[in-house]
């Protein structure tokens, strides 16, 4: 990418070097994923990134996956848009080594190790939490890359109802409804969506999947969430959602006009939180989680179900907290078309249980920090393992903060890596990780910096060869620095990020000349660029996403690209807007996977109701 070197340093003195010039009030932001516990994010000493509401809301009709990427670190794939598969690629890791958590309950395909992010709407969603780093400390298996949290929408304040309705190009509409309302003794919120596009061709003229057809997406969902206070100090509380919809595909192997599948993804959870007595908090929580899918032309109806309760417990120890607790999941696979063989013996079924414990100390002083935690997984069919992580902060003054951590994680291989009739390795290992990283970051008044270099080695690595099939790479290790910044002036808000990374695998058998080879779908440099200005009833913004070539696990090369995405709102009264979204300005033709194309020039407009 022309000119990467030289954006960074413009983001470093633009956004770290010079005191903000507009004063703001410093809003004390709480975040739980990066340590289980509720923790202001100037004091997480993790790499955490925070989506809210407002920020889902101008994403306009983007996916979840497309709003994750404007995070730093963060790449994803798309198979042809809305609907289709979709990978994600946190600081060089894949989609099967970053946790994603929904409301606390993990939500992922046993198959594939991945969450199908491309079923969740964004309507339900009312945050999103990163954290990036190895975190199999604190989550277990998978957590390589880092974690993601979605948290659904809660209610609060008076009963207000709020909607949207929006079309735009392909033919794509949205529907979105719901009512919430809260008290320090009850809440609920609830809200329906409906969604659709014609899409376009899904695939490029040179895939040998290619069918010159448009290839659609319907989806339809509910969320729902009620808590209630019990006794003086405890609340139970439950959350659901559920998703549901078709999508169309191309495919060597059937007509267009059979080839398309239906999905569903569902999620739920119960919790009690409660405080025993003082200096103790206590949190349990069961859920269950699903993820299916039918695809018309073949007998392949995989059905995948997990259920997973977990025990929280905080106690005050001097002058710091303790956290301890056990975790229990339970996963299971069935349906038509997934009766593998295995040695020879047909298995018409599939699960794992896994079974863990944790425990951490956090102390936060003047000047000082400190995090350390450490959790044992007893996982079927695969074994024990320990993970551990520690994590150091000092503050300098005036806002500034340098940081250091170093930790260990692991996954397991998935059901696919190790059984899929379509391309598996029932040899494989389980793969070791130890990352590290080192941060600079500043947060005062309207502003904010990070400065982060970053280190991951992976052994044992599991990535596809080039006729797809997992094989164990010697290690494949991930070094990089990322560096993002946000400055307020006045009614203006500018903010940038940008990574560089070098993500490479060693084969086992003969390491390749120059320090191994690039792993697929994985840039070596990215940045953003945003702008945005809101005031006298109106909000506008610009944003600039650029990412350097990749490759893909059949070696073929994806060139690098830019697209720029305009937005505008306009307010009509005191809760209702029209707004408007303009993606791919100049109508750019790239690739995030090798032989599927994506959006073209966009058009989304709208009116959304929503009370503040």
């Amino acid at each position: 990418m022309p000119g990467f070197r030289g954006y960074l340093a413009a983001v470093l003195g633009a956004f770290g070097m010079f005191p903000a010039v507009a004063a703001a009030q410093a809003l004390a932001e709480v975040v739980v994923t990066a340590s289980r516990l509720e923790t202001p994010l100037g004091q997480t000493l993790s790499d955490v990134t925070v989506i809210d509401r407002a920020r889902i809301e101008r994403a306009g009709d983007a996916t979840v996956a497309q709003l994750l990427r404007s995070a730093a670190g963060i790449e994803i794939s798309e198979n042809g848009g809305a609907g289709k598969f979709t990978g994600l690629f946190l600081r060089g890791t894949k989609t099967a080594q970053t946790v994603i958590l929904v409301d606390g309950v993990r939500l992922e395909n046993p198959l594939s190790g991945g969450a199908n992010l491309e079923f969740l709407p964004l309507a339900a969603i009312d945050r999103i939490e990163v954290v990036k780093g190895p975190v199999s400390s604190l989550y277990g298996s998978g957590g390589v890359g880092g974690v993601i949290q979605i948290f659904t929408r809660r209610g609060a304040g008076a009963i207000r109802p709020f909607g949207s309705a929006a079309f735009g190009t392909y033919s794509t509409w949205e529907l979105r409804g719901g009512l919430q309302a809260g008290t320090p003794d009850f809440a609920f919120s609830a809200v329906a969506s409906a969604e659709g596009t014609e899409g376009f061709d899904a695939t490029r003229p040179r895939s040998a999947e290619r069918q010159a057809d448009a290839d659609g997406n319907r989806r339809r969902s509910a969320t729902v969430s009620v808590s209630r206070r019990v006794g003086a100090s405890a609340e139970l509380g439950l959350t659901a959602l559920a998703a549901e919809g078709s999508a169309r595909y191309d495919s060597a192997f059937s007509a267009p006009d059979e080839t398309r599948y239906e999905y569903r993804s569902s999620s739920w959870s119960l919790y009690l939180r409660s405080q025993p007595r003082a200096g103790w908090k206590s949190t349990a929580r069961i859920g269950r989680s699903e993820i299916g899918y039918d695809f018309e032309p073949f007998v392949y109806a995989p059905r995948m179900h997990a259920h997973h309760a977990v025990w929280e417990n905080e106690f005050r120890l001097g002058p710091g907290r303790l956290l301890a607790g056990l975790d229990w999941l339970q996963q299971r696979v069935r349906g038509p078309g997934v009766g593998y063989i295995v040695e020879g013996v047909p298995r018409a079924r599939l699960s794992r249980l896994t079974r863990s414990a944790f425990v951490g100390y956090d102390l936060v002083g003047r000047r000082h920090s400190l995090r350390v935690h450490l959790r044992h997984d007893d996982i079927e069919a695969v074994g024990e393992r320990l993970s551990g992580s520690v994590a150091y902060g000092y503050r300098l003054g005036d806002g500034w903060q340098l940081r250091g951590s170093i930790g260990s994680a692991f996954r397991a291989p998935t059901f696919d890596d190790l059984f899929s009739p379509f391309g598996a390795n029932p040899g494989l290992r389980a793969e070791r990780a130890v990352g590290a990283e080192v941060a600079l970051e500043r947060e005062l008044l309207a502003s904010r910096f990070r400065a982060t270099v970053f280190a991951n080695r992976i052994d044992d690595a599991i990535e596809l060869d080039s006729a797809f099939i997992p094989q164990n790479l010697a290690r494949a290790t991930v070094r990089g620095l990322s560096i993002e910044g946000e400055r307020r002036i006045g009614a203006w808000l500018l903010d940038a990020r940008a990574t560089w990374q070098d993500p490479r695998g060693e084969r086992s058998d003969a390491a390749a000349p120059g320090g191994g080879t690039p792993l697929a779908r994985r840039a070596r440099a990215r940045a953003e660029l945003g702008v945005s200005y809101r005031a006298a009833g109106w909000s506008v913004g610009a944003e600039l996403l650029a990412q350097s070539r990749r490759v893909d696990a059949d070696g073929s090369s994806m060139g690098g690209y830019a697209v720029i995405d305009l937005r505008a709102a306009r307010g009509i009264g005191r809760d209702t807007e029209l707004f408007a979204r303009l993606g791919n300005l100049t109508g750019k033709a790239y690739e995030t996977a090798a032989g599927y194309a994506s959006a073209g020039r966009t058009l989304f407009v709208g009116i959304r109701h929503a009370p503040r």
